[in-house]
Parts: C-alpha cells; structure tokens; sequence
C-alpha cells in the first residue's frame, strides 16, 4: 500500500533557456510546486502446492496459484510554459477568445516554437507581450524575460488490473543411486490484464483562449459515452486508453541427464509451448484524434475529423460500436464506424506462437568440488501486438519511415547461447571461484522504433545482435574476514545495420545494446563478538561502465532532437558504497546502515524531448542512514 505522497511537478524550460536562462517555475529546488500524487496497490497471491514421494524415487507435484494485481492513481504535472507548447491545433484565429474566425497559420519566427505574428494573428491580449523594443512577442521568444501565459497543468490517471493463473504438473526422479535422473511435466497459464490510463490537461481551454479554436476532437467539449470524462463537464480528455490483454499459455517439459561414468555426465531437454495472445483497445481523445483537419469556428455545432481519416465529419457517439472487435482498424466494419462519425480508435488483434526450446550440456568432475561444464540452449520471447499510433498524428514519422501505419504484430525473438565454465573449491575450502565465459546469439531482436514527431513508439523485429562476455566469482574467509567478489565483461551490440524501409537506419551495426561493458562488485565482512554477542561490520562496493541508452550517431533516434547534443546517450559509470553494522542476540538481529555512503549522484537513465530542452531522468537514490531490526522464527 502507498499512501499519498507529493512529487514535484514537471521542470520545464522555456526557449531562453537557449540563451542559458531559465524562467521555468519548477526549476530549483526553493521554487517547487507539490501536488500530492496518490498511489495505491494491493497485491495477492494465494497458491497451493500438493506434493506425494513414492518410495524416495520419484516425485509427484501440483502447482497452482493465483495473482492478483491492482493498482489505481493520479499523477500531476504541469508547467508555467503554456505559451511555448506545441499543442495539436494549428495556430490560427482572428479575434480573441471563442468568437474567433479561422485564419491561415502565422509564419514561424526565430526561436518561437508556435510563433504568433500579429499582422495576421490576434490572440487574447492578456497572452500578449512586448520586447524591450515595443514590439509584440509571444512567451518563450528569444530574449523575453517578461512571465509567459497561464500555467498548463493537468493528471495522468491509472486504474490497472491484472489476474493471473497458472497450473504445473511435474514428476521428477529423488533417488540419486540412478544413472538416469529426469524431470518432466506440463504448464498451463491464463493472464488477463486491463489497462485503463488517461490524460486530462486544461490545454484545451488554454487553446481556445489563445487561438479560438477547440483543440479537442469532440463537438461540443462534452464527451457523450464516458470513459474517463465526467459527463457534462467541460471535455478536457487529451487521451484515453482502455485496453484488455489475454494471453494464453500450454507447454510442456522434460530434461533428462545421464551419469556415463561416475564423473562424467550429459543432460538433454526440451520445452514446447503453445501461445495465444487477444489484444482489445477503445483509444480517444484529442491525441486520438487528427486535429490537423480541424474546421469550425466555436465549441458548439463544430466538425472534427475522423481518426482514421483526413476528412471532416461530425462526430457521432451512437455510430461507436459495443465492443473493440466490431470495429477494428483496417477492416470493413472499422471504415463504416470511423466514416458513421464514432471519433474512437478501436483494436482487435490476435497472435499465436508455437515456439520449441532445446537444451542440451555436458560436466565432469574432476575432483570433489572441483567441475567443469559446457551448455547449449535456446530461448524465445513471445511476440506481441501494438497499439496504433494516431494515424494523422504520426503521418510524418510514417512517411519517414516508408510506412503508412503502425504495424499490427511484432513476432517472438529467439537466443542460442553457448556457456563454458568451471567451479573450484580452494584452500580446504576456505575459497570458492567460480569462472565462465559465453556467447550468444540474438536473432530477430524486438526493436522498439520511435515516432519523435508525435511522441509514440512501436516495437518491431528489426535486429540481429550478440553478446559476449565472461564472469569471475570469487569468496574466501580467513581471520574473520570474509570477502567476496564479481567482475563481467559483456560486449552486446547489434552485428547488422538496422534500416526500415525507406533506408533510413534505425540502428547501426556495433551500436551496444543499452548494457554496462563492465560490472564488478566487492564485498568485505568482518564477523567478530560485542558484549558475548555475535556482531559483524561490512562494506559492499559496486561499479557499472559506460554503455549506450540509445542507438548512435547517424541513427534516426539519435539525430531526431534537431541536431541538439545527446548527451544523454551515454550511459554514465555509477559507483556505489554502502555499509552496514548489526549483532544479533538469540534470534534477533539489530543492524545500522548507509546506503550509497558517497551520496553518488549519477544519472541511471536520463532522456530529452524532441526539438526542445524539456529533459527527465532519474539520479542513484541518495544516502540513506537507516536502523534495521530483523527477527528470525
């Protein structure tokens, strides 16, 4: 359960922050506006297991268990910038408030990111400003210090479900006098999950104010089926999601191992798996919407335009079908819906998999505690669906892209890796070490492929990719001392270039693959006695390398912010210490601790907007001293 608790609101800069000022509101950290954002989750998973042993050689089980996932919310943003925000209307408008009449849009300027000229445009006054020369300027102009228009602001709503039930049956053999040893059985899982996310902004009242016109989608800024949106309120719906995911699992296993000699042996398996996945989605709102062909003069009696369509129509709520399926995108019945009016996106796709995942090694003992092994295995990840992007909205991105929409499917991923290694047993086993080395093989990556102009995403099977690397583990106790550490290596990156179908390159062969090239951990503990008691002190260190969040230089993501510097591409190296003091007394362990003792402030993830320098990411969580009481029963 999480209480209501307040996060800051979005830091946004304005245009001067391109002259190294920034006029934001949220931006430091004595000028903060914190809106309570409430959260809450109940999670509960009762299962059951049955387990019968027939004369200690072989085991019957039964697995089943349920989850149960629900978690609720709201989460406010906003920003004083509303002046320089690229709404989805075209700026135009003669006149001031809702008595505007339309007009071409007003020429762009520099430095403006929705320019307003006013030889052609007149806003309300109470949006207009003058430069220190007299003349009129819009918020966010180059060298405008005067405050921009009224705040934008507004809630993300989340209200997610998600239930899931699996069965297992397995047998397996307990006697280890055999030779042969196996374990075999079979899975079955139902997952359903709904999804029910929507952003409501004032933009829209905002839009009609500053340019006279409706930004929404909907006649009459009221919306007649709600979904999310109050009816009779003021429509201030920007999008609206409402989406059921089942998936459907059977499968089953089997692995065998053999004992040829007493030291040497080989193992074998297998898994086939049968997968389903129904994908359902009612989309809405102005995003939803194509409010680039827009007509009308007021909220009432306004036309809109087909979210499928470039063409104007009057919105019909009664031409929306019961369900997602009777008027999916892409088929006959969709065209009639969007054509009758219904300003609703609807999805209804279906995918079937059938993938098989052998495995097959080999170990020998070379002594006791001492092992050497080799493994070979394939994996597969299931495939998906993908909500569509806004077709309007995104028609740029897909023009660039060589396509005319968001694909339906994506198909599943596939893994052949190879793993040698060996473990030792040392210094009448005082030390352990551990050692391997693997490669791998990635084929038919999932790739998600950005749309930077509208802000959307899908995922598509775009990549070939490898990964290589090797693992040291070592522990060792003396003296009271016990010190274990971890070094990896891994070089994962893509091994062809990724284009779409115009030839635009989506990734570059080489790029790595969003993982750390070196990770290593240390840790020393040194157990001793306070008072008769046992007691211990301990320092833990950790190090992550560099690695690239997203694809490189001369990709279509990476060059998708005008040219601006990506700093944020490079994955910083973080560096953490904690430490940590306890003694126990009988049961109950009394520990204090430090974490992230340095208070290391390095970003872990960081990303920035299209065409702006509206950024967010996230820093190591800093120190946190703490005393921690642990009881064991």
């Amino acid at each position: 359960m999480f209480g209501g608790y307040g996060i800051p609101a979005s830091t946004w800069l304005s245009n001067s922050a391109r002259n190294g000022v920034e006029n934001g509101r949220y931006l430091t950290a004595t000028d903060v506006q914190y809106v309570p954002s409430p959260r809450r989750t109940i999670f509960t998973t009762p299962s059951v297991t049955l387990d019968y042993n027939w004369g200690d050689k072989l085991d019957f089980k039964s697995i089943t268990s349920y989850t149960d996932d629900r978690t609720s919310g709201a989460q406010f943003s906003g920003t004083n910038n509303a002046g320089i925000r690229t709404s989805v209307m075209p700026n135009y408008g003669q006149g001031s408030g809702l008595n505007a009449t339309p007009l071409q849009p007003c020429p762009t300027g520099a430095g403006l990111v929705t320019p307003i000229n006013t030889s052609s445009c007149v806003v309300a006054v109470q949006y207009l400003q003058l430069a220190p020369g007299g003349q009129t300027m819009y918020a966010g102009q180059l060298g405008n210090q005067v405050a921009g228009p009224a705040d934008v602001f507004g809630y993300y709503f989340f209200n997610n479900r998600r239930g899931q039930t699996t069965q297992e049956f397995r047998v397996s053999t307990t006697d280890p006098s055999w030779k042969l040893q196996f374990v075999a059985g079979a899975f079955i899982e139902h997952e359903h999950n709904h999804v029910n996310v929507g952003s409501n902004w004032n933009e829209n009242a905002i839009a009609r104010q500053l340019r006279g016109a409706n930004e929404a989608y909907f006649a009459g800024g009221v919306l007649g089926a709600p979904v999310m949106q109050v009816p009779g309120s003021p429509m201030v719906d920007v999008s609206t999601r409402n989406i059921d995911i089942t998936e459907d699992e059977q499968s089953a296993f089997g692995e065998v191992s053999y004992n040829i000699t007493d030291k040497f042996k080989l193992t074998a398996g297998v898994r086939v798996t049968n997968y389903t996945q129904n994908f359902l989605q009612t989309y809405g709102g102005s995003v939803a919407g194509a409010p680039s062909g827009f007509v009308g003069t007021s909220d009432t009696g306004a036309t809109e335009t087909n979210p499928n369509s470039t063409t104007p129509f009057p919105t019909n709520y009664a031409a929306c079908p019961s369900t997602p399926s009777a008027g999916a995108l892409g088929t006959a019945a969709g065209k009639a819906v969007a054509q009758a009016g219904c300003p609703y996106q609807y999805t209804a796709t279906k995918l079937s998999e059938h993938p098989v995942t052998p495995k097959v090694g080999a170990s020998y003992q070379l002594a006791p505690g001492e092992l050497l092994y080799v493994t070979y295995a394939e994996g597969q990840r299931p495939g998906g669906i993908n909500p569509p992007a806004p077709p309007v909205q995104c028609s740029a991105d897909f023009a660039n892209l060589g396509i005319t929409s968001t694909p339906a499917t994506y198909q599943h991923d596939t893994v052949k890796s190879t793993e040698v290694g060996g473990k030792f047993r040392l210094f009448g086993g005082r030390g352990q070490v551990n050692v391997s080395a693997f490669h791998i093989d990635w084929q038919n990556v999932q790739f998600i492929v950005s749309l930077p102009q509208c802000a959307f995403s899908y995922v598509a099977n775009a990549a070939t990719a490898s990964s290589d690397g090797a693992e040291l583990q070592a522990t060792g106790r003396f003296m009271g001392f016990t010190v274990n550490g971890n070094l990896g290596y891994d070089n994962a990156r893509y091994t062809a270039t990724v284009k779409n179908l115009n030839g635009t390159v989506l990734a570059n062969k080489g790029d790595n693959l969003g993982v750390p090239d070196w990770t290593a951990n240390l840790g020393v503990q040194y157990d001793t006695q306070v008072a008769s008691l046992p007691a211990y002190a301990r320092m833990d260190y950790t190090y992550t390398g560099k690695y690239m969040r997203a694809t490189g230089p001369g990709s279509s993501s990476y060059t998708s912010a005008n040219g601006f510097v990506q700093n944020y591409i490079n994955g910083n190296e973080t560096h953490i210490m904690n430490a940590r003091v306890g003694v126990y007394y009988k049961e109950l362990e009394i520990a204090g601790y430090v974490k992230n003792l340095f208070d290391s402030r390095e970003w872990i993830n960081l990303n920035q907007g299209v065409g702006n320098y509206y950024y967010t990411g996230n820093t190591v969580q800093p120190r946190i001293i703490g005393v921690q009481m642990n009881y064991r029963f």
